[in-house]
């Protein structure tokens, strides 16, 4: 007697791709559409871009640097549950509470009542889980920035980023005004990159 189905079918399989496939179409044709109108409202942005192509070794690629700077514009219409500088920093010393707590139950003289063994692997774990994601609290802390979401701010550094990297140099008057065009504001690049110094170089061309 044959056993239930072990596994989808290939048709089922093909479906699935062909939706996946279809959606991703759908998705680029939205974000080409967006970038299209972009350019139309700001037909001087179209200079900046060939710039950015055109410079260093590589160049920034048109597409690529297309999909940035639609994140970042997505960034601004996406809903997610605000959180409040304030918010953060009470977070942060929760889990900054919780780090110490657990390092002080490590070398406390209860340990051996509350973990069996020379060492408690998920203790462990959860201690350097825990001592990571303080790290990472800290660093968003330490580039708040009232003027752009968390979010924003970080499809901001992918586009600075990835300009550094492909030309050399920051190009901040090319990047600002991509920003700007999107954003509907001026970034201060320099006071940004003082928030972010690993993002890229802190001068500008």
């Amino acid at each position: 007697m044959a056993s239930g189905r072990s596994g989808p079918t290939t048709v089922e399989v093909t479906g699935d791709l062909v939706a996946v496939a279809s959606a991703v179409k759908r998705e680029k044709l939205e974000v080409q559409k967006w970038w299209k109108a972009l350019l139309a409202q700001h037909p001087r942005l179209k200079g900046a871009i060939e710039h950015l192509e055109q410079s260093g070794t590589e160049g920034c690629a048109p597409d690529h640097l297309m999909w940035l700077l639609d994140r970042v514009n997505r960034s601004r219409t996406e809903r997610w549950q605000k959180i409040s500088k304030t918010d953060l920093a009470d977070i942060t010393s929760n889990v900054r509470r919780v780090v110490g707590g657990l390092e002080t139950l490590r070398r406390s003289e209860i340990r051996r009542q509350v973990l069996p063994g020379s060492e408690d692997p998920e203790l462990l774990s959860l201690q350097q889980g825990l001592s990571n994601l303080l790290r990472k609290l800290k660093a968003v802390q330490a580039r708040w920035d009232k003027r752009l979401s968390p979010r924003t701010d970080s499809a901001v550094a992918d586009v600075v980023g990835y300009v550094q990297q492909q030309t050399g140099k920051p190009h901040d008057a090319e990047v600002k005004a991509l920003l700007g065009a999107i954003l509907g504001k001026t970034i201060n690049l320099k006071q940004w990159r003082q928030r972010h110094p690993n993002s890229a170089s802190a001068s500008s061309d």
